[in-house]
């Protein structure tokens, strides 16, 4: 399921970023940083406690493309498990960042053919 959702976030970031321009390495890792940035900031959100609802809200007043990457970044950020312990939510942090980067990488170096 969670990776369904970066393929499509990966997707949006393709179309409307690169839609006139080359798909280079350099930009593949930039705009997979930043979502991977956005997901590391919605599950320490998850990870802090801090209510779905709340973090929903900063949907308000975006564009179409913003919405769908916030979105599906809080949608998978929140069916993490919450960690009992300082270590294990760190360890579901990195872990959700991590997988995050990789599979928009995977995706859009696919995506460019290289």
């Amino acid at each position: 399921m969670k990776k369904l959702l970066f393929l499509a976030i990966s997707t949006i970031i393709s179309t409307q970023t690169f839609a006139n321009e080359p798909l280079t390495t350099d930009k593949i890792v930039e705009k997979c940083s930043g979502f991977a940035e956005v997901a590391e900031s919605a599950v320490q959100a998850r990870q802090k406690g801090i209510p779905a609802a709340h973090m929903y809200k900063s949907l308000i007043n975006k564009d179409k493309n913003t919405q769908a990457m916030l979105k599906l970044a809080l949608d998978g950020a929140y069916k993490t498990p919450l960690g009992r312990s300082k270590e294990e939510k760190e360890t579901i942090i990195l872990e959700y960042t991590n997988e995050t980067f990789n599979d928009c990488m995977k995706f859009l170096t696919e995506y460019s053919g290289k």
